[in-house]
């Protein structure tokens, strides 16, 4: 399995440790789409007249809120706001027959006609007007219909609009995203919003959502909002909703400082939710900034060099600002000429002392390897729930006391009999199968060899080869006084009445032994005892962790730091497993009282299989990458100006009490500081030092940030590796580069490395010694690992052109789409226009093409003209069928800065009522196109296009497949063209903005709904 879908990267000290656990995984999840009966003309709104369904009330309990705000082009900034769980009505019953596919359906109002006044792309993934998509786990094209058209109808009969389809596209072998369109106004957007947002638009539940509400009402250039619902097979599990706006002319500038005000930026402080169970605010700026002034103190690590700062402002209830306001002052400049320390920090453990000693020894070993001093480097261990409860309970059992032994061989039977006139009862009591021997003396412990024990004249207890003197004693107290009161010849003349009574007391006698014997031989013993002198077991309301702190660590200089694990058993420890059981010979039961000797991996395996423990300290299970994670401890440490940075230690997959194949790596970086576009060069080491072969190794490089929750965040995915086997042993060494494309500043990098271990093999089944029954201890077989290597990080700095100014810090390829069509009435002619134009800073590898009904395309006539360097070039249309309709390539080309394609279409012949769908425009970024929307499907016409890297590798006998750099791919629409012969003035009512273009043509109206798609997807290929 190849961990390249992993969702969900949470990871730290956050909360509920369990659930939260790890990752960076930490992963971008890349969902890869291709067309299906795009635009197909069977999809069509009916209006049943089926009475009006009651809104659905949907609501989960955990809710949290989030405030972020993006410095923009000219002084603006970007908000964003995004609630988590809560209580949301919606027209959307997907707990319905109708909707039963379905597993999440988006509910989003967008207007982004005039994105590049802010930013070089659509912040949100959706043409402008209402957007409607219905993911379903279905492929028919009827049931599809069916779908599309309840979701048509109930927006009508809810919101008076109509929907049209404009996409549908193939998810995977079983899913299809359907994605439906409705023109709405301003006015309907604003009453929208309200429907969204209700209740939480409520004083009562802070103000984030009224000062957003505020700020959409005022017409800025670009706006979108909208909610998500996602549903597993029996509910909705997850409800999402998110608004962006974007607020010009709100960073000051005085003097060559830049000021950013929160307060200033929306009009008020912000009030947290009193019901989120937590609340945060963040700003980022996308370019490099030296930073004059922060007030509060960002509560993430790295901010002044990441560029990105966030605050908790409310933590499980607890508010720490009731009234936020965030207040930072920077200047643009570069971090070329200064230095700065770099602490690596690794983990390792022995072994050999593991299983020797029965000593757990984890060793971190700091090295500053920077070109300044490192202050305070503060390392935090995340406990994982097992190790947590090792430290704060241990793990108590009881053990035989070291100088005895178990002589497994040795057996005695007793019984008792009783001989009256010719009357004989033989009653059996106990059957011992393994004694206590003393290991200096060789003698049985508290052992006598009298075979006989003679109650009176008719009662005699008999033994095999002795007993044990304190059974003897027990007898003697329990039998002898009753068959003495009551006589033997009674007993045997009443045999059934007196039977069961001396059984009960036979019974009484043997628990009495076992608890006298218990006390004597066992002695409890706390196994996975912690200990350490670096360390301090520490807790916070983000959960607990191991902490310890270096206060100074110069240039070139190491330092160890250590906690260990005690009373681990060992292979050469002996444990005596005393169980009783009952036993029946037909006509009387007795016990069985047998003792066992059972050495270290009998006793760990069945202690783990009984409390379902896998026996990983320091591993996380994950359900969803069906992987045991384990990620390096964080670490942070600043310079002597007070600047914060972070790093990771090296993740280790250690099994206590079975084999396992266990990789340590770390990565590094050869360069320090670099700038956009230039190559950087990587060495990662992986080691083997398990007792097993490492198979099906896949490994991600990964470029990430660490939040206020030391969670990765911003994850992007920039190289991927394949290995067969790392064999035991075995040290991996492999070199390769790539192209620095992403986070201005501080740019940490870490290798994910996922594998096999116990590779095709089944549990194990495991003898439990206290009850001698078969268990299987699943943990033992076939298991997939994750681990991370350490961080590696260097300073990225924008291209000399870039330097110094307050805008996005890469040449990015800006792709423009204008359009406009023109209508006669008298002849039910067309004409439409479409310009393609690359208005960014780099070139970009695009592909055009339109899905296009076969009737509409036999009335069309198409002209494509490729401009590069004043130059005209006409390029040639291809076409195809695909489900029903035709796809219409214009082109598949790179577009230059400053090259335009100039598409004509002419059509005769037209239908009363069509409409013209959108010309999409993908293509292609190496550097990254930040977005604040929050929606988690992507969409993907044609996987990207990879760069040749140079790679070298060094001698190993692993065979390594490796990827090349991955890229951004992005996608942009045309407008949308719906006619109506005659025309109606009701469309100019319902456009965002004036037309791009415009040709005044007596007796012809126009209308433009402008679609723009953007995204940003990590090429992550499944094997």
């Amino acid at each position: 399995m190849s961990i390249k879908k992993l969702l969900r990267l949470r990871n730290g000290i956050a909360p509920n440790y369990p659930q939260t656990i790890l990752v960076l995984l930490i992963f971008l999840s890349s969902i890869l789409f291709s067309p299906y009966n795009l635009v197909s003309s069977t999809f069509v709104g009916i209006n049943d007249g089926s009475f009006l369904q009651p809104m659905v009330l949907e609501e989960l309990d955990f809710y949290q809120e989030k405030l972020d705000f993006i410095a923009g082009r000219d002084n603006s900034v970007i908000a964003f706001i995004e609630l988590n769980g809560g209580l949301i009505e919606t027209p959307f019953d997907l707990t319905s027959v109708a909707l039963s596919p379905v597993t999440q359906i988006d509910f989003i109002i967008s207007n982004q006609s005039q994105f590049s006044n802010v930013w070089s792309n659509p912040l949100w993934r959706v043409p402008d007007g209402l957007v409607i998509r219905i993911k379903t786990r279905t492929t028919s094209s009827s049931r599809l219909e069916e779908i599309s058209n309840n979701i048509i109808n109930l927006v009508e009969q809810n919101y008076n609009l109509n929907l049209s389809l404009y996409s549908v596209q193939s998810v995977s072998y079983t899913e299809t995203l359907i994605s439906l369109l409705a023109p709405i106004t301003t006015e309907i957007a604003s009453s929208l919003f309200s429907d969204v947002f209700s209740p939480y638009d409520a004083l009562l539940y802070g103000n984030t959502v009224s000062l957003m509400e505020e700020a959409i009402n005022q017409s800025p250039d670009i706006y979108a909002f909208g909610y998500s619902l996602q549903k597993n097979l029996w509910s909705v599990n997850k409800i999402v909703r998110g608004a962006m706006v974007s607020l010009v002319d709100k960073i000051s500038l005085n003097g060559g400082i830049y000021t950013f005000n929160l307060e200033n930026t929306l009009g008020e402080t912000i009030v947290p939710n009193p019901e989120a169970f937590i609340s945060r605010a963040s700003f980022r700026i996308p370019f490099i900034a030296n930073i004059t002034d922060i007030d509060p103190v960002p509560d993430n690590t790295g901010a002044n060099v990441t560029g990105s700062f966030e605050w908790l402002l409310q933590y499980s209830h607890i508010p720490r600002y009731p009234n936020f306001n965030a207040v930072i002052s920077y200047h643009p400049s570069t971090l070329a000429d200064f230095t700065y320390p770099q602490v690596v920090m690794t983990n390792s453990y022995s072994d050999q002392i593991l299983e020797d000693e029965g000593i757990l020894n984890m060793t971190y070993t700091a090295t500053n390897i920077g070109t300044d001093v490192a202050l305070n480097t503060s390392i935090t261990m995340p406990i994982p729930p097992e190790f947590a409860s090792f430290i704060n309970n241990g793990v108590n059992i009881s053990v035989m006391k070291d100088y005895l032994m178990i002589n497994e061989s040795f057996s005695s039977y007793i019984y008792l009999d009783i001989d009256y006139l010719s009357y004989s009862l033989t009653i059996p009591i106990l059957d011992i199968q393994g004694w206590y021997q003393n290991t200096a003396t060789s003698q049985l412990q508290n052992w006598q060899n009298d075979t006989e024990i003679i109650l009176d004249e008719y009662a005699t207890i008999y033994c095999s080869s002795g007993l044990s003197s304190d059974l003897y004693y027990e007898v003697e107290q329990e039998i002898q006084p009753y068959i003495e009161s009551v006589g033997s010849e009674k007993i045997i003349s009443n045999i059934l009445y007196y039977g069961p009574i001396i059984q009960t007391k036979l019974t009484n006698a043997v628990s009495n032994t076992y608890r006298t014997v218990f006390s004597e031989f066992y002695e409890n013993k706390t196994l996975f005892q912690f200990e350490s002198a670096d360390f301090s077991n520490r807790s916070s309301i983000f959960g607990n962790y191991l902490e310890s702190t270096i206060p100074i660590l110069d240039v070139n200089e190491t330092v160890d730091l250590s906690w260990q694990i005690t009373n681990i058993p060992t292979a050469s420890d002996k444990f005596g497993a005393f169980s009783i059981r009952p036993e029946y010979n037909g006509i009387y039961e007795y016990a069985i009282f047998q003792t066992v000797e059972s050495d270290y991996k009998d006793l760990m395996l069945t202690l783990f299989t009984i409390i379902n423990s896998a026996g990983r300290f320091l591993s996380s299970f994950d359900e969803v990458t069906n992987s045991f994670i384990s990620l390096g401890s964080r670490y942070s440490y600043s310079d002597v100006t007070g600047r914060e940075y972070y790093g990771l230690t090296n993740g280790l997959n250690l099994q206590i009490g079975d084999d396992e194949a266990v990789l340590e790596s770390s990565l590094t970086l050869e360069e320090s500081i670099y700038r956009v576009g230039e190559q950087i060069n990587f060495n990662l080491n992986i080691t083997n030092f398990g007792s097993l072969d490492a198979y099906d190794i896949h490994v991600d490089i990964v470029n990430l940030k660490l939040d206020f929750l030391w969670r990765p965040t911003g994850i992007v995915l920039v190289k991927s590796f394949d290995i067969d086997t790392i064999l035991i042993g075995e040290e991996l060494s492999h070199e390769f580069s790539i192209i620095a494309n992403s986070y201005i500043g501080l740019n940490s990098y870490v290798a994910l490395i996922s594998f096999t271990s116990d590779k095709d093999q089944s549990a194990v089944e495991i003898i439990n010694p206290w009850t001698g029954n078969l268990i299987p201890w699943i943990y033992g077989g076939e298991a997939r690992n994750l681990v991370s290597s350490t961080l590696t990080f260097g300073i990225l700095l924008p291209p000399p052109i870039l330097e110094n100014q307050a805008k996005q810090a890469f040449p990015l390829p800006e792709i423009s789409t204008e359009s406009v069509f023109e209508v006669n009435e008298e002849d039910s002619s067309l004409y439409l226009h479409y310009e393609i134009e690359n208005k960014g800073m780099s070139p970009t590898n695009i592909s055009l093409f339109q899905f296009i009904d076969q009737t509409l395309l036999d009335s069309f006539e198409a002209n494509v003209i490729y401009i590069h360097n004043e130059v005209e070039t006409e390029l040639i249309i291809e076409t195809s069928v695909e489900f029903g309709s035709v796809k219409v390539t214009y082109a598949t080309l790179t577009l230059h800065p400053g090259d335009k394609i100039i598409i004509t279409i002419t059509g005769t012949n037209l239908p009363d009522n069509f409409t013209v769908p959108p010309l999409i425009v993908n293509y292609i970024s190496l550097y990254e196109i930040l977005t604040t929307d929050f929606q988690s499907i992507e969409t993907q016409e044609n996987p990207s296009t990879t760069l040749e890297n140079p790679l070298s590798l060094k001698l190993s006998p692993a065979i390594i497949n490796e990827d090349s750099q991955n890229y951004f791919i992005w996608s942009t629409f045309s407008s949308i063209f719906t006619i109506n012969i005659p025309i109606s003035d009701v469309y100019e009512k319902i456009t965002y903005s004036s037309l791009p273009l415009f040709y005044p043509i007596v007796s012809v109206a126009a209308i433009t709904i402008t679609l723009s798609i953007a995204m940003i997807i990590s090429k992550m290929r499944n094997k």
